[in-house]
């Protein structure tokens, strides 16, 4: 049975509890069949692009009730936040590809130079040919659909493997998604890393992976045996610095919130540690603490609202678990540490003159968690030092850190110590402070005030720097990634003449060496402008000059005129 076979078999008796699985024999040929597609000529075609994409915004409208089910099953995330977070970005971006592709396509014109008068130069976006798309977990609707959707703007063939972590979502996609959809040029694999790896141990044109960092330099490495271009987006601890100017601390409180535990902290872009100004620390965990009590301050906390998700699957569950047990072992132990202090006053000096644990790395407030449910509350640690165990990886969970800063240039000494995050929040009442911040820090992306809403945005590119990724993509920079810019130079063959200059027996020419130089040279603009104003300065100078020596002359004249009528009187 092939591959294509094997989905419409699944399409027409899917099995809920079985999870699909692509055989490993398989994958060869479904490679094949993408780049026989793609070599056919058609998916290049603006009319095949066009309509791949109303076929797909259609297919994801009628079947939006599949959708968030089972990206409810898999996350348990409430279905207004998975209709926001997976479709509404989706249906957004396909609807800017269906009204600028013709645009996108067209070849663009750039401007020609004096060696190719009579050419036309012109950039044409080239599709790469096969593009394969490897998606996570957290997002398993919106990081296979949107890079999809991308890749057909481009013109390519593309094959999605949708993350096994994440089944009922990776059921849907492999049994449902191109069902309305070019079968010989769209493809979905299922599986493992097993089936991942023997993709990418196949020829391909494109890679894009989006999960950790140590899964995208496994997946670099098995690219750069082909030589194939890699679009990675992975993550990182991303910072958030609060000022102590910030002008609304409750609204700064209540969008970190918000962040952290939308998705149960599970995102990429999410703030992973807070960076306070001291002057603004107790202001600001208060504004945090009624933030806090106000979501989920009820009977039941957080577990008792239906909106609020779980851990993915039990090994993640593990691994927060064992951070947040490290993390209060280690408040635990200074706190004793100080406790025991040698005398009451030296303990005394030792605290915070508000007397809690904001030097300890303790609990502001949540902690709780329930392996059963894989329910990690709401969870923040004040008094954070940089060797905690909070610090020590990306959290990817309800959890925040929060460290005291003097000011902002501490802040920035801490963010540089690290590898450069996906994302860096500021949030300041005046510009000056994030102008600051932004020079000196590096990040993907960079937002003030305001958290994770860039990403819904599809006029700005989405990407990580460094060890957060390399490439962006959204909006026109997905169709780019998607692409090879083509320079194309268009020359005609008569008027050769003009060519003279170029062939063997002129290029000695003391002619030529002067056109060479004094021609084709170009000259930076500040260049040029220095030597219009150097002439203009000589010629105004060169005018003085003549104008006193006339000046001059004319007096000379008039002495010796009045010298020569003195004589003849004599």
């Amino acid at each position: 049975m092939t591959h294509q076979q094997q989905q419409q078999q699944q399409q027409q008796h899917p099995s809920p509890h079985q999870p699909p699985t692509t055989p490993l024999a398989a994958i060869p040929g479904v490679v094949a069949a993408a780049r026989a597609a793609f070599e056919s000529g058609r998916t290049r075609t603006v009319a095949w692009r066009k309509a791949q994409l109303r076929a797909l915004y259609a297919w994801i409208v009628d079947n939006e009730d599949d959708i968030l089910d089972a990206v409810s099953a898999d996350l348990r995330r409430a279905r207004n936040d998975s209709y926001q977070f997976e479709i509404l970005p989706v249906l957004n971006e396909i609807a800017l590809m269906l009204d600028h592709v013709d645009e996108w396509a067209a070849p663009q014109r750039v401007p020609n130079v004096v060696f190719t008068p009579l050419s036309r130069p012109e950039v044409r976006r080239e599709p790469f040919g096969v593009a394969a798309i490897l998606a996570p977990w957290n997002f398993p609707f919106q990081l296979v659909v949107l890079p999809l959707a991308q890749a057909i703007c481009a013109g390519n063939a593309v094959i999605v493997k949708p993350s096994e972590i994440s089944p009922r979502t990776e059921s849907l996609l492999y049994t449902k998604l191109t069902a309305r959809l070019d079968q010989q040029a769209i493809h979905v694999i299922a599986g493992d890393a097993a089936q991942a790896e023997a993709l990418l141990a196949l020829p391909l044109d494109h890679i894009t992976y989006t999960g950790n960092n140590t899964i995208g330099r496994r997946v670099m490495a098995a690219a750069a045996r082909n030589l194939t271009p890699v679009l990675l987006e992975m993550g990182g601890k991303c910072p958030v610095y609060v000022h102590r100017d910030a002008a609304n601390l409750v609204v700064a409180a209540k969008r970190l919130l918000w962040a952290k535990t939308a998705n149960a902290g599970q995102l990429c872009l999410a703030p992973d540690y807070v960076l306070v100004h001291r002057d603004a620390r107790r202001r600001f965990c208060a504004a945090l603490v009624d933030a806090w009590w106000r979501y989920f301050g009820g009977e039941g906390g957080a577990r008792g609202e239906p909106w609020y998700g779980r851990i993915v699957n039990a090994r993640h569950f593990e691994r927060v678990e064992r951070v947040l047990e490290r993390q209060k072992a280690c408040a635990a132990a200074r706190r004793s540490a100080r406790t025991n202090a040698a005398t009451v006053a030296a303990a005394a000096a030792a605290t915070d003159d508000d007397g809690d644990d904001n030097h300890y790395g303790g609990l502001l407030f949540g902690g709780e968690v329930d392996a059963g449910e894989r329910y990690v509350a709401p969870t923040a640690f004040v008094g954070v030092r940089l060797t905690d165990p909070v610090m020590e990886e990306e959290l990817f969970a309800p959890v925040l850190a929060i460290i005291e800063v003097a000011d902002e240039d501490e802040a920035i000494a801490i963010i540089n110590l690290r590898a450069r995050p996906l994302s860096l929040t500021v949030f300041t009442a005046t510009p000056s402070t994030a102008e600051k911040l932004l020079p000196r820090t590096s990040s993907g992306i960079a937002m003030v005030n305001d958290v994770l809403m860039h990403g819904l945005n599809p006029h700005l590119p989405l990407g990580g720097v460094g060890a957060s990724g390399i490439g962006s993509y959204h909006g026109r920079a997905g169709f780019d990634a998607y692409t090879h810019p083509r320079a194309t130079l268009w020359s005609p063959s008569g008027w050769d003449v003009l060519n003279a200059p170029r062939y063997p027996h002129d290029i000695e020419s003391p002619v030529v060496g002067w056109l060479q130089r004094r021609v084709l040279t170009n000259r930076p603009r500040e260049w040029l402008a220095r030597a219009v104003v150097g002439a203009a300065t000589g010629a105004v100078g060169a005018v003085v000059v003549v104008a006193a020596v006339a000046v001059a002359a004319f007096w000379a004249g008039a002495v010796w005129a009045g010298r020569g009528a003195a004589t003849m009187l004599l």
